[in-house]
């Protein structure tokens, strides 16, 4: 599937004024349709043996994300959705990565953000602490992410019933 390049320049753009690494557009079955990666951005070193910063080098996990994502939204719907209501976002804590999640099916957006060390070795504190003067970029504030997924959703709203569509004539 194609896309306007517009559309990967405002991933860009939102990677950037966000502050956050990768920005993942994928079907839920795990077919990875755009990412848009921070100008800065490489690879953690020890994540595996391709280091390098192209966009292909993130494809074995853009693949796996939308699908774990996509089985942990049918896992949540068994919950009362007259209680909490549909599912919209998962986040996920990890080490040094945060992962956000977004159910737009068939369409699946992944935000990824990797914490930085410092120049002393420490963790810059990306989760939302104050971070260090150390590290090149050192907050991010996950709420902000929350706060574009909307947005986000209505900007995508012609790519999601195109997708739809697609795999509809499969």
């Amino acid at each position: 599937m194609q896309f306007h390049q517009s559309i990967h320049d405002n991933l860009i753009s939102l990677v950037v004024r966000l502050n956050i690494e990768v920005i993942i557009l994928s079907s839920s079955s795990g077919k990875v349709l755009l990412q848009a990666i921070h100008p800065s951005y490489t690879p953690p070193s020890n994540s595996n043996s391709n280091t390098n910063s192209s966009p292909n080098s993130l494809t074995p996990l853009s693949t796996v994300f939308p699908q774990v994502f996509t089985t942990a939204i049918s896992q949540l719907a068994n919950l009362p959705q007259n209680h909490f209501g549909k599912t919209k976002s998962i986040t996920s804590f990890f080490k040094n990565t945060i992962t956000t999640h977004c159910n737009f099916s068939p369409l699946v957006v992944t935000f990824l953000i990797c914490e930085e060390k410092d120049s002393k070795g420490g963790d810059s504190g990306k989760g939302g602490g104050s971070g260090s003067k150390g590290s090149k970029r050192n907050t991010v504030n996950v709420g902000g992410v929350d706060c574009c997924i909307e947005t986000l959703r209505e900007a995508l709203e012609p790519v999601r019933l195109a997708v739809e569509l697609e795999q509809a004539q499969e």
